[in-house]
């Protein structure tokens, strides 16, 4: 919210400029939570700053492993799947078996390798949460499911999506 919508909203690649105002979210966002007490209000504000940090420390913040916040740790994994199965102002949504291969590929490198393993564990329930909520009503291009089912696309047209071959022991979705 602090982050003006010329900047969240850039088409295309931001400036070292506006990515380093874009940085500065983490620290707003925890400031936003201030002091409300709790301790799951504590674990916010931890997951808030952290979860731009990279596990090999080239992250927002150049917090590196085992000092990212635990819970941040897979916070980030959960943001960037979601990120990347969205449409934004400067990319196209990418396919849900694409972004598969990403999170995994980036196992300790960006992501905690134990919170890749639990996001391998939860793919499938994942995409079906997905399913149920997506940023856009209208964005039914890029709904994946793990059952076959027929879906409306552009109101007129019924496409059959279907499950694809297994990964690692899961059924891998990915859309048509």
């Amino acid at each position: 919210v602090l982050i003006p919508k010329e900047t969240r909203e850039t088409p295309g690649r931001l400036t070292a400029e506006e990515f380093g105002i874009m940085k500065k979210h983490v620290i707003y966002g925890r400031d936003i939570i201030g002091n409300a007490p709790g301790d799951v209000m504590e674990m916010a504000r931890h997951i808030i700053l952290h979860h731009h940090e990279r596990w090999d420390g080239t992250g927002y913040l150049g917090v590196s492993g085992e000092d990212i916040d635990q819970f941040a740790r897979y916070v980030s994994v959960c943001d960037v799947f979601d990120a990347l199965l969205s449409r934004r102002s400067y990319k196209a949504a990418w396919p849900a078996q694409k972004v598969y291969e990403e999170i995994t590929s980036q196992s300790g490198r960006q992501f905690d390798p134990d919170a890749v393993e639990a996001f391998k564990k939860c793919y499938v329930e994942m995409l079906k949460i997905r399913d149920q909520f997506p940023d856009d009503e209208n964005d039914e291009e890029n709904l994946v499911t793990a059952n076959p089912q027929v879906v409306k696309i552009n109101s007129n047209e019924e496409v059959k999506k279907k499950a694809l071959p297994k990964i690692g022991g899961d059924a891998a979705i990915a859309t048509p």
